[in-house]
């Protein structure tokens, strides 16, 4: 008896614990989601045409590891993102951001939460852990897309503290990015982009502007 129950408190000490990281876990993606949701809403509030063009809003953008909100413009079935890196002896690389089938209509605009990435290459020889001259594709399997009539141009595409790259240029979209470009294969320089960002949206005559509010209050 004595032997049952202490295998059964040492059972509820290493349990227990591990059902608090794993609530954490699943509370940090479910607030990344409400997030971007709570994003979207903001966009649709300016979309309306009731709003006053130059009206502006604030929104504070969650991100957890490795999950990025990447905005395709219609017509367009990928999202272009050029990185100028700071290392010379290496290639500047390029990565794609594949529209998925949620956003199915390609004569509007969609943007998305996307996470679980799986990337494919074409065309290379392996260089220093690169493919020069290859096209990197990057699909998720996990996203949240809602679809738009309205267009969003963000201002600069590379959002944080630079670590080893002078800039991020974004073609047919855009990408805002946390860990994403780090840890996907080959592994290169990126922005490091805090879990929480501020972002200020302005609307104008065709387009909403996106810009990054820098504030020591965004960071976590």
């Amino acid at each position: 008896m004595l032997k049952f129950l202490t295998t059964l408190l040492l059972a509820i000490i290493i349990f227990l614990p591990a059902c608090y990281v794993s609530s954490k876990f699943f509370r940090l993606s479910d607030q990344a989601k409400d997030n971007f949701i709570e994003f979207v809403n903001t966009v649709k509030y300016l979309e309306n045409p009731n709003v006053p063009i130059n009206s502006p809003k604030v929104a504070l953008v969650t991100l957890d590891k490795e999950t990025a909100i990447i905005y395709f413009e219609p017509q367009k079935e990928e999202v272009k993102l050029h990185i100028d890196i700071k290392q010379k002896d290496l290639p500047d690389p390029d990565r794609f951001f594949l529209r998925p089938s949620q956003c199915n209509k390609l004569d509007k605009s969609c943007i998305c939460l996307f996470r679980e990435f799986e990337t494919t290459s074409t065309l290379g020889k392996d260089i220093i852990g690169s493919l020069e001259n290859s096209k990197y594709l990057l699909k998720s399997k996990k996203m949240l897309c809602e679809q738009s009539n309205y267009l969003l141009r963000l201002d600069n595409c590379g959002l944080g503290q630079d670590d080893g790259v002078n800039s991020y240029t974004c073609s047919n979209g855009f990408i805002i990015e946390r860990e994403v470009i780090s840890n996907t294969l080959p592994p290169i320089h990126s922005y490091i982009l805090e879990r929480k960002t501020a972002l200020q949206l302005i609307k104008g005559s065709d387009a909403i502007t996106i810009s990054e509010i820098k504030s020591e209050e965004t960071t976590s």
